[in-house]
């Protein structure tokens, strides 16, 4: 849902951050006595990002190999 061609999570286009949010709310109910209705949006699209970038990590930790062009690696 979330290509990992952008370098930061803010940097990421809405378009993107708007699809995963309706995936949020057709898939979890988040309780409003733990996080407020209007802080829901924030909340979720905050740690979708963190794992993102988590997972990121992990692809790079996997398959970058030093000395290794762009192209190579497309």
């Amino acid at each position: 849902m979330c290509p990992i061609n952008y370098r930061k999570w803010p940097s990421m286009p809405l378009q993107y951050k708007n699809r995963c949010w309706e995936a949020v709310q057709a898939r979890y109910i988040i309780p409003t006595n733990r996080i407020p209705h209007g802080d829901q949006r924030k909340w979720a699209l905050s740690r979708i990002g963190k794992l993102w970038r988590s997972h990121k990590s992990e692809l790079k930790k996997k398959h970058y190999k030093q000395g290794t062009t762009k192209e190579e690696l497309l």
